[in-house]
């Protein structure tokens, strides 16, 4: 078989097209591309050379609506073989590139490739330029969008750099207010002045600094915070990184933020404005924090819009997420009240980071605001005062067993809410000081006091008569001792029981094929659905009620007992229940005339 070998057949228009139109998020990218190798354009040139830098830029339009621009810069300038190089070759070898530019690292991206967004708006790009080398010629080059090209020198003496020139599309949305705006963005931090004229007028470009260049550094960082994130920033710090040339400053939202939202980074590359929503530089856990940071380790990608995803990234990444740690433990240890009012409005982001960093999380966890049984407090607190800390890692479960735990005068702690309970574990593995002791509500069922032998004997026909009436409520009914005696009944329910309760509450309020639903998921439980009252045998009630259990009040006091401690235990009642607990309120009003 015979192979013959071809050539592929390119469209040059449509790859410029392809390229100039995907390549980039926007058309008006092209004034940053620009902007960009003017730049390094007069850093290359200042390798060699004694200058006053220059970048000007001169907008013009027609009453016809027509729209052109010229982007100057006194840059190193190219010669004609330079020109062939960059802006005539698309997929130069890079061996070729790197002979023209030594130390690229200095550099913002590369010559020529940017130069291909203009055709986003202009059909035709007009360059001039001349080189800084002794004896070069003015250069003229003109790149079509249907991928014709012309090249050569020119008598006309044109000034050490480059000039570009372009005739706006009719159909681009572009005008000088755009100009103006994007310039504002691109230009501000550049050290290069920027010279703007717009028809004849010039407009002023303000130049400012970095908030960690200024003396003045909070006050500058509270106006570029708002200026850049539209917030409003209690805290902030700066963040300075010599070893890999990133300096930046850390705002910390002062709202309640959630894991949802995203750690997001405003990024400059050597003073060059790359994105306002980097969401790659901050670790997923700091989605309290906004960052801007100013890099010259960090390389853009092709369209200089995001960052080039290698070895350096991780490099700021890892750097950034110590700064960022360092200064809570700064915080920690200097100021901590700063960082209590940081953790009140970011304490699911605190609790992640200290479960995946324990040794971090040695630092804030102290700090972390837990709820009680003797309200709310601290794990500093909890631990000042208590060898043994009880937690329980069910938020129903804790606020059913609150009342006993409050009787026994027991500090119990909420482990229920997200992250809590592996935070608990975790320092029960740890923590050799204390004993971190993780229980549910049947820990204070079997601790509470029995009744002595003869209280037992003397109360035992009086409990069976009343145990009779709590049964209908599926309860069992125990005489037990605790305090304060002033609390006559405590209730009890394990959390299988809670679930089977709440589903027949749900049964008895909804529509038949719900409650069918609800009767077949629960017909499992069955089992599980008895619950505890432990009446308190030093109660003036409890011993009034033992006294006689028979009377006709007994059913009234003791189902009024019951539904007390249930609703002082968080346990909804039943309509059925909520009925009769208005039904004995009644008879006890009408007893009263």
């Amino acid at each position: 078989m015979k192979n013959n070998s071809s050539v592929f057949q390119v469209n040059l228009e449509g790859v410029l097209r392809i390229l100039s139109e995907s390549l980039y998020s926007t058309h008006n990218i092209f004034i940053r591309e620009l902007l960009q190798n003017s730049v390094d354009a007069i850093t290359a040139r200042k390798k060699t050379d004694q200058f006053d830098p220059l970048i000007e830029i001169v907008y013009f339009s027609n009453e016809n609506g027509s729209q052109g621009l010229i982007f100057s810069d006194n840059g190193v300038g190219l010669t004609e073989e330079e020109v062939e190089l960059f802006l005539s070759k698309i997929g130069a070898s890079s061996k070729s590139v790197d002979s023209m530019i030594e130390d690229r690292s200095t550099y913002i991206g590369q010559f020529g490739i940017g130069m291909l967004s203009c055709f986003m708006v202009s059909d035709e790009i007009l360059v001039k330029t001349r080189s800084a080398k002794a004896g070069s010629k003015t250069v003229k080059w003109v790149g079509k969008i249907d991928g014709t090209y012309s090249t050569g020198s020119v008598d006309e003496q044109h000034p050490i750099g480059t000039s570009v020139i372009l005739t706006i599309n009719e159909d681009v949305e572009f005008d000088s207010e755009v100009l103006f705006g994007l310039l504002k963005d691109y230009s501000t931090f550049i050290t290069t002045p920027v010279h703007l004229e717009i028809d004849g007028r010039k407009r002023e470009l303000k130049k400012e600094r970095f908030s960690w260049e200024h003396k003045e550094q909070e006050a500058e960082s509270r106006i570029q915070g708002k200026q850049f994130f539209n917030e409003h920033f209690e805290w902030s710090f700066p963040i300075a990184i010599p070893e890999i040339d990133t300096f930046g400053r850390a705002y910390i939202i002062n709202r309640t933020t959630h894991y949802g939202e995203q750690a997001i980074t405003r990024v400059y590359i050597k003073n060059m404005f790359i994105s306002k929503d980097n969401r790659d530089i901050l670790p997923s856990w700091a989605f309290f924090v906004r960052l801007v940071i100013n890099s010259g380790t960090l390389s853009p990608t092709a369209s200089r819009e995001d960052i080039f995803r290698n070895n350096k990234l991780t490099l700021v990444q890892k750097a950034i997420e110590k700064a960022i740690k360092d200064h809570i433990q700064t915080l920690s240890s200097d100021y901590p009240e700063i960082l209590e009012d940081i953790l009140r409005h970011h304490i699911i982001a605190f609790k992640s980071l200290a479960i995946e960093d324990p040794e971090f999380g040695a630092l804030v966890i102290p700090k972390f605001l837990f709820s009680t049984s003797r309200g709310t407090m601290n794990l500093e607190q909890i631990m000042k005062h208590n060898k043994t800390i009880l937690y329980i890692p069910d938020v129903d479960e804790y606020n059913r067993i609150l009342p006993i735990a409050k009787a026994n005068d027991k500090l119990i702690v909420n482990a229920g809410y997200i992250y809590d309970a592996e935070l608990f574990d975790q320092l029960a593995d740890k923590n050799h000081n204390h004993l971190f002791q993780r229980i549910n509500s049947a820990y204070f069922g079997s601790s509470l006091k029995d009744v002595d032998y003869e209280t037992d004997e003397d109360n035992k026909f009086a409990v069976a008569q009343l145990q009779k009436i709590a049964s209908e409520y599926d309860c069992n009914l125990s005489l037990k001792i605790f305090e304060p005696f002033s609390v006559p009944a405590l209730f009890y329910m394990s959390h299988d029981a809670y679930k089977s309760k709440d589903s027949s509450r749900i049964k008895e309020e909804s529509s038949d094929l719900w409650a069918f639903v609800t009767d077949s998921v629960s017909n499992a439980n069955q089992n599980l659905k008895n619950s505890d009252l432990y009446l308190n045998a030093k109660n003036e009630v409890i011993i009034r009620l033992l006294e006689q259990p028979g009377a006709e009040a007994s059913r009234i006091i003791l189902e009024t007992l019951l539904f007390n401690a249930m609703l002082q235990g968080n346990i909804p009642l039943s309509n059925t229940e909520q009925q009769r607990l208005n039904s004995n309120l009644l008879y006890l009003l009408q007893q009263l005339k």
